[in-house]
């Protein structure tokens, strides 16, 4: 007989190895099922894709394959990543069949094969007899043709994604064109069903047969929390979608509501992103229409006929906004002092619209500012330097307007401003040699301006620069363009319509393999 001691080491040294393997890959904690492995190998076969996580579907443990999770208890497949990768360009030409070995893996809890290309295949009804599924993503997948009814008996979904599909077409050896082409004209039979549903995503599937039902047949939803159906179709009023207190996420941009905003939005409290881009709205907004709390990105862009709007709507609501973009929305009115009680917006677009008076100085508290787009509108004054206070404004764009005097030297402090557009405005004396300074600065936009004076040789310090127009001031000086020999990334230069005299030699030309525009109309060469 052994020693008690011995039998107590060997004891904890297999219950060690044990803990071990089931926290490890190791075939003995995870052993694939053959079935499912055959059923995989084969769903497998019928991808014609250019990523590498295929390559790794080797040996007879599927569940150490790379897209696939296994249970750890029973080792039957319960997740499969098949998404593609987002950056190869070529998976479109590399037409997929959808093998129906798939539906064999009945334990399947979250399925994902956006970005694949079935091109033009429907989406198989077989879907449903995984009854196990709460996530589906069949996104941007090239899927045609009608949403088969059997989406519904699926009552376990908690998320599904079937946007975003296309189908590429060719006419010629060198020409393709492309469409969505997915449709439900049952929409509001299918969805109701879909009780657990928590996200659903249906950009770009056509809705129009359903269009009036959509919101009858979502109202019953209770776990909605986020509803993405952009350019689907729909028109008429926006239902009534109050009843469903936990939507986040209200995304129906790009189809036509050409009504008044519908006054239920202001109880939403727990929205957090609301997208009613291009959405035809033909009324003034009311100064109740947004929810006081937890909005944090509002997208209004393109309704163009908003007459009589102005930024009140915003002023007493939503302080916690983080995106606010009403470009192209007919605004009128001045930007108000208070728009400073903003602190956490890092994206504002306000551009092509018709707002007047200055640009407050209290630009200076919206610390988190990235983007900053007042473009095409009718301010007037100076350009504060608050706005030169803003430490991560990586975009300035204040374009078209009729601002006056000088630019601040201080906008040297926007070490992180990629983008700087000034054009179309009033704005006088020199350029400042401050500028230079801008050392991540991208492109640089000042014409059409009462500029005046010379350029700074400095300007061969902004190695990032790729994009310089200067065009229409009244600057002047010779200049060699041998200054701009540090610019190796300059597409785009324009000094026309100046009082320059410059000085070009053939060595300069093979410095700029990049440059695709110069314009030196009106220069003396």
């Amino acid at each position: 007989m052994f020693p008690l001691s011995h039998t107590i080491s060997v004891g904890y040294g297999f219950l060690l190895l044990w803990i071990i393997m089931l926290q490890s890959d190791l075939p003995i904690s995870r052993a694939c099922i053959k079935h499912e492995r055959i059923s995989l190998l084969d769903f497998k076969a019928g991808l014609n894709l250019s990523f590498g996580r295929l390559s790794s579907w080797r040996g007879f443990n599927c569940c150490q394959w790379e897209g696939v999770g296994c249970d750890y208890n029973t080792s039957h497949v319960i997740r499969l990543d098949l998404s593609a990768d987002p950056d190869v360009n070529d998976n479109w030409l590399r037409r997929s069949e959808f093998r129906p070995s798939l539906f064999h893996l009945q334990h399947l809890e979250h399925l994902d094969l956006s970005r694949n290309s079935f091109n033009g295949s429907s989406i198989p009804p077989q879907l449903s007899k995984l009854q196990r599924l709460s996530f589906l993503s069949l996104s941007n997948a090239g899927f045609c043709g009608e949403v088969p009814l059997e989406l519904g008996n699926m009552s376990s979904l908690r998320h599904l994604d079937i946007s975003d599909n296309f189908c590429l077409f060719q006419i010629s050896d060198s020409d393709w064109y492309w469409e969505y082409c997915l449709r439900s004209s049952k929409f509001d039979v299918w969805i109701r069903n879909l009780r657990s549903l928590e996200f659903l995503g249906m950009d770009k599937v056509n809705l129009t047969m359903a269009s009036k039902k959509w919101g009858e047949a979502l109202s019953g939803h209770a776990n909605l929390t986020q509803i993405h159906l952009s350019r689907c179709g729909l028109s008429g009023n926006i239902p009534d979608l109050s009843n469903l207190t936990s939507l986040s996420h209200l995304h129906i941009g790009s189809n036509s509501f050409p009504f008044q905003l519908p006054y239920w939005f202001e109880n939403m409290s727990s929205l957090v992103s609301l997208d009613l881009y291009d959405c035809g709205l033909n009324s003034t907004i009311p100064s109740n229409f947004l929810p006081r709390s937890k909005l944090r990105n509002l997208v209004l862009d393109f309704n163009i006929d908003m007459q009589g709007s102005n930024l009140s709507f915003i002023l007493d609501h939503s302080s916690s906004l983080v995106v606010l973009s009403v470009h192209h929305c007919n605004l009128g009115g001045v930007i108000p002092p208070s728009i400073a009680d903003f602190s956490k917006l890092e994206t504002m677009d306000l551009s092509k619209n018709n707002l007047n008076g200055s640009i407050p100085s209290s630009f200076d508290s919206l610390s988190s500012l990235a983007t900053l787009d007042l473009s095409d509108n009718q301010l007037t004054g100076q350009i504060p330097t608050s706005l030169c206070q803003l430490p991560v404004l990586s975009k300035l764009d204040l374009y078209h307007n009729q601002l006056s005097r000088t630019i601040p030297e201080s906008v040297s402090k926007l070490a992180s401003l990629e983008v700087l557009s000034l054009n179309y405005n009033h704005l006088t004396g020199q350029i400042p040699s401050s500028l230079c300074e801008l050392l991540v600065l991208n492109e640089l936009h000042l014409g059409h301006n009462q500029l005046s004076g010379t350029i700074s040789n400095s300007i061969s310090k902004l190695a990032s620069l790729e994009v310089l127009t200067l065009p229409s001031n009244r600057l002047r000086g010779t200049i060699s363009l041998q200054m701009f020999d540090n610019l190796t990334r300059l597409q785009g230069l324009d000094l026309s319509e100046n009082q320059f005299t410059i000085a070009i030699s053939t060595s300069w030309v093979p410095q700029f393999g990049h440059l695709e525009y110069l314009a030196l109309r009106s220069c003396n060469i």
